[in-house]
């Protein structure tokens, strides 16, 4: 029932969101690199990678008086393993896909959290909050820009859940995840 449902929403978000206006820019940075890598053999550090990904999001190269790094690929190689699948889908595709795994990383998260701390909130607050989790600025900010970052830190909550729920190879596994952008996990 609940793959159903994520597939049902991966849907309508790619036939009424994604597939009309393309976005979520910060997906699109590291899609773009991965894909020419893995479609192309592109190295996705390369000027030329950058170079299509700033075309691909501006339309033109970035201005970099505003920005140093616009369009670089600026994340672990591993990172290209991780989203290869996503790679060799159409953008719009890979983007609602991309999309609702970060809502769905958010709502986990915020469930996890109530559960690591044995709340047990009514309904009506548990339902609350678990739409909170997705329309609080941070969290709706991340997920429509498709940030990476909100990607990592939900794979951290949920780590610090698994840990304190002794799942220890569960842990091990979404910390190894999150470490695409190790900037974020250092701490």
């Amino acid at each position: 029932m609940n793959t159903l449902f994520v597939v049902f929403i991966t849907w309508a978000v790619y036939t009424l969101f994604t597939a009309k206006y393309p976005g979520a820019v910060d997906f699109r940075q590291r899609w773009g690199a991965i894909h020419d890598f893995w479609t192309e053999g592109l190295n996705p550090y390369s000027a030329e990678a950058t170079h299509r990904t700033e075309m691909a999001i501006f339309g033109a190269p970035a201005d970099r008086s505003h920005n140093q790094n616009p369009g670089d690929f600026i994340y672990p190689m591993y990172t290209a393993i991780l989203l290869a699948p996503l790679s060799l889908v159409p953008y719009e595709l890979a983007e609602a896909i991309w999309l609702v795994l970060i809502g769905v990383l958010l709502v986990l998260s915020f469930r996890a959290l109530v559960h690591m701390l044995n709340w047990r909130p009514p309904f009506w607050l548990s339902a609350g909050g678990t739409v909170w989790a997705i329309f609080f600025y941070p969290g709706l900010r991340g997920l429509l820009l498709g940030q990476p970052g909100t990607f990592v830190a939900c794979l951290e909550l949920l780590t610090i859940w698994a840990l304190a729920k002794r799942h220890d190879t569960l842990a091990g596994a979404l910390l190894g995840v999150s470490l695409i952008k190790p900037t974020s996990g250092f701490l």
